[in-house]
């Protein structure tokens, strides 16, 4: 819970998003194996997606924000995807296309969820690692989400005995599921 208030404090103390892009960045090194955390806008009218902030966890190259022009029938594709509310993840190699014009050009795995307004797609939000850092590792990854995310005290310990990371991200799934955070896709 102390993580989720750090993020809270940290996105509350600034009303430039760069900034408080940057802070929350850096809160995420022990809790996900992240290098950066790019917010992405979508210009619907102008069929562009802005690169609104980036955020580095740790040293290394800078990721150069960019922006990038894409067809209506990109975006109608990317607002699809965002009104399913689904999280993807992926490397350079992924097939998914249309997934791959929200990611850094370089070598790395990302995540990416949809950000809605209400209900309207606004754009989207990237976790990236470059190597050798990796989000594939369930037992890693598990123990991480239920750390951060506010999952009662009793439940959390529980999620944390479990052997089975494969099933401990399963209940985290559905827990994210039943508060609307997250939808089947």
């Amino acid at each position: 819970m102390d993580f989720v208030l750090s993020v809270w404090r940290e996105a509350c103390r600034h009303i430039d998003i760069d900034e408080s892009i940057e802070r929350i960045a850096r809160l995420l090194p022990s809790r996900l194996p992240a290098d950066a955390l790019i917010v992405r806008a979508f210009n619907v009218t102008e069929h562009r997606i802005n690169t609104v902030a980036v955020g580095l966890t740790r040293g290394g190259p800078p990721i150069v924000p960019r922006h990038r022009e894409v067809t209506a029938e990109q975006m109608n594709g990317l607002l699809a995807w965002c009104r399913r509310g689904e999280l993807a993840h992926g490397t350079p190699e992924s097939r998914d296309a249309l997934l791959r014009l929200l990611v850094p050009i370089e070598s790395g795995e990302w995540i990416v969820g949809p950000l809605r307004r209400d209900t309207e797609p606004i754009g989207a939000l990237v976790l990236f690692a470059r190597p050798p850092h990796r989000f594939d590792d369930a037992a890693w990854v598990g123990y991480r989400l239920t750390e951060i995310l506010p999952v009662p005290l009793i439940a959390k310990q529980k999620l944390l005995e479990l052997n089975d990371p494969i099933v401990r991200l399963e209940i985290l799934h559905r827990f994210l599921e039943q508060r609307g955070l997250l939808t089947s896709g």
